[in-house]
């Protein structure tokens, strides 16, 4: 798992995947959902999509500012989905639409 999250910083800074919308499905579950405090999607076709419609790749840019493992026991104490052996990532995205 942690050589899943360095992987994906890596390949998020080659491809800037939340500004492009060119996704890696490599790191991705077939029942992957996109979802932040804002948004929920759907699939990760529809996220993709999504951010290509919304950002200009010519003024936008993306970048991991973390990326946490959790291998212990589900957090049930807070409504943030922290399930045992899943990778968070927390990205910054900025530019223009």
């Amino acid at each position: 798992m942690q050589r899943l999250a360095q992987d994906i910083g890596v390949r998020v800074a080659e491809t800037e995947w939340l500004v492009t919308g060119k996704v890696d499905s490599a790191f991705f579950a077939d029942t992957f959902t996109c979802k932040d405090p804002n948004v929920n999607v759907g699939t990760r076709e529809e996220c993709a999509a999504g951010v290509r419609r919304l950002l200009n790749e010519s003024c936008s840019r993306a970048k991991v500012i973390s990326s946490e493992v959790y291998t212990g026991a589900p957090d049930t104490d807070t409504d943030t989905d922290t399930d045992t052996n899943t990778n968070h990532d927390t990205w910054r995205c900025s530019g223009c639409a």
